[in-house]
């Protein structure tokens, strides 16, 4: 994702709370390239063009359980009104990733975290 497009975002983010975790829920409007797999095996890639709306989530304070993909995509919805779809990107390769999954452990082993992200239809 463009890094202007990610800051501008940040820069008008607006803080919510989902259970015990606050975020920053910042919204782009343009669309965007993503990597898409395109075989079970993930050895393709292609950029695909997104034409919806993106939402860009830190976490600015965990709670004591960890927080999961469905409240990132909470938080993405408190802010902008519109269905969010989580950006699960290299996350999809790994087998058991789902909405329940607890993401606090995964940023936390990352050594360049840049915030999570979804697809906004609005």
């Amino acid at each position: 994702m463009n890094t202007e497009l990610r800051k501008e975002a940040r820069q008008q983010a607006k803080e919510v709370q989902v259970g015990g975790t606050r975020f920053r829920v910042g919204v782009i409007d343009d669309g965007f390239y993503s990597t898409v797999a395109t075989s079970a095996a993930a050895s393709n890639f292609v950029l695909k063009r997104r034409n919806e709306a993106t939402a860009v989530i830190d976490v600015i304070g965990q709670g004591p359980n960890g927080y999961t993909v469905a409240d990132v995509e909470a938080a993405a919805r408190q802010v902008s009104g519109c269905k969010a779809s989580f950006n699960a990107g290299v996350l999809t390769l790994l087998g058991g990733f789902e909405p329940s999954t607890d993401l606090s452990t995964i940023a936390a082993k990352a050594s360049k975290f840049n915030g999570w992200s979804t697809s906004l239809a609005c």
